[in-house]
């Protein structure tokens, strides 16, 4: 079956007969356990129940028939499509019946199922005959990028866009027509063009030559470098790999009006889907981007990451500082604050600036003393302390060195001193992945 795909690599298909057969044994099994499921109390839309129900069904049976790839492939994402909604729609309602619960976690299993199925038949597609002329549009070494990260690139491209695309259908409609309305609102000329949101797409990425030369028309000229382009909610992603094991996320732009919608979590466990296919003296062992553009800051500080280097640390410490001291010293700030929760303020601040003290004398003597105080600037996001809104936004509008353009729809109700020390900051950050509680961290947002 299948003779568009065969490969000569045995295990590949030993995988892709497993994945597919027990995907399809368990869809079936799910589908028909779970066919015109009822919800006495009403937590269930009947309606759309039934038509996921009957996409997944669909999807499924061109699944088993399909002749030739491009028809599985059809299936596939028919039959995810479905169950992402299915497992959505019952999840939501077993929290309020719990009879449901057994429908919910038959399709968030199957979901899986079907997710590394779609990874193996990737696979196989990709195997098949490929050549670099067919796989990249410049000049590169594809050897070079293989060697150096145990990774087949078109893999990855492969499952970045796989995992951003389904965030993004997965999405329920009303959702994602507003995200697509508020975007042809503030993008009028593109959506006259007809330049409308379109996935993220695999096959358009360049990798540099020996000498980093690259075709792209940013010419970055790094080595083992990916780029990724599409007209939707998740515009632009760049990688860059090293031969240390470090994946840095150079570029990653999400439209403003998808910020929030969990694009960037698909990413992330992009980042761990790949680690896992990597072979063991291979390992990713490090993940950096720039945390910046108005909220980035803040959010990736929130999520774990710490700052990379000596400069970037000392820097983020100063700007931490200099927010805490005015905060202390600005009565309309700390006015919503206890006793009790300005002292802890002030001891943290104490604390940054011993750090402070410590990395500019001697940071440029020990490159790794960095280290010992980045946590300090990601557990600043952490900081609870109550600020108040109206002096919150005047601070972040007047205060220089700071993306203050990005603020005027912003929402400062609940805002912290954490927020008001991140946002709009701009700093370089990694997560070390040879460290369990990075991984966690990673896996844990991915994953919420």
């Amino acid at each position: 079956m299948h003779n568009d795909l065969i490969t000569h690599d045995k295990k590949l298909q030993s995988d892709f007969a497993h994945l597919r057969s027990a995907s399809l044994s368990s869809g079936f099994d799910a589908a028909a356990e779970h066919g015109g499921l009822e919800d006495e109390n009403g937590h269930l839309e009947k309606q759309a129940y039934n038509s996921a129900h009957k996409a997944l069904e669909d999807g499924l049976n061109k699944m088993n028939a399909a002749k030739d790839g491009k028809a599985f492939e059809v299936g596939l994402k028919q039959a995810r499509d479905a169950v992402g909604k299915l497992a959505k729609m019952t999840g939501a309602a077993a929290k309020e019946n719990g009879e449901l619960k057994g429908a919910a976690n038959d399709f968030a299993g199957l979901s899986g199922s079907l997710k590394e199925t779609s990874r193996a038949f990737a696979k196989m597609r990709t195997f098949k005959n490929v050549t670099p002329q067919e796989s990249f549009d410049g000049v590169y070494e594809r050897d070079t990028f293989v060697k150096s990260t145990g990774l087949q690139p078109e893999i990855v491209t492969h499952t970045f866009a796989e995992n951003i695309n389904h965030q993004w259908a997965d999405l329920d409609d009303k959702t994602r027509t507003k995200i697509e309305d508020d975007w042809k609102t503030n993008n009028p000329n593109d959506a006259q063009d007809g330049n409308l949101f379109t996935p993220l797409s695999y096959n358009a990425f360049e990798l540099t030559d020996s000498n980093g030369v690259t075709t792209d028309y940013n010419n970055y000229g790094k080595k083992n470098y990916l780029l990724m382009d599409g007209g939707g909610a998740f515009t632009n992603l760049y990688l860059s790999f090293n031969s240390d094991g470090c994946c840095d996320i150079d570029h990653a732009v999400v439209q403003k009006e998808a910020q929030g919608a969990g694009l960037n979590k698909a990413a992330m466990q992009s980042i761990l889907d790949m680690r896992a296919d990597q072979p063991p003296q291979k390992k990713l062992k490090e993940v950096t981007l720039s945390a910046n553009v108005s909220v980035g800051g803040y959010a990736w500080a929130k999520v774990g990451f710490k700052p990379a280097n000596t400069n970037s640390c000392r820097d983020m410490l100063g700007t931490i500082s200099k927010t805490l001291k005015d905060v202390l010293n600005n009565k309309t700030l700390t006015s919503q604050m206890n006793d009790g929760q300005a002292l802890a303020l002030q001891e943290y601040k104490n604390e940054v600036d011993r750090a402070l003290k410590d990395l500019t004398q001697n940071g440029s003597k020990n490159d790794q003393l960095f280290k010992k105080y980045a946590p300090l600037v990601t557990s600043a996001a952490q900081l609870k302390q109550p600020v108040a809104p109206k002096a919150a936004e005047e601070y972040l509008r007047d205060i220089g060195g700071r993306e203050t353009d990005k603020y005027t729809r912003m929402n400062f109700d609940n805002f912290t001193v954490g927020k008001l020390c991140m946002m709009g900051t701009a700093w370089g950050g990694a997560l070390d992945l040879t460290q369990d509680a990075d991984r966690q961290a990673l896996k844990k947002y991915a994953q919420k």
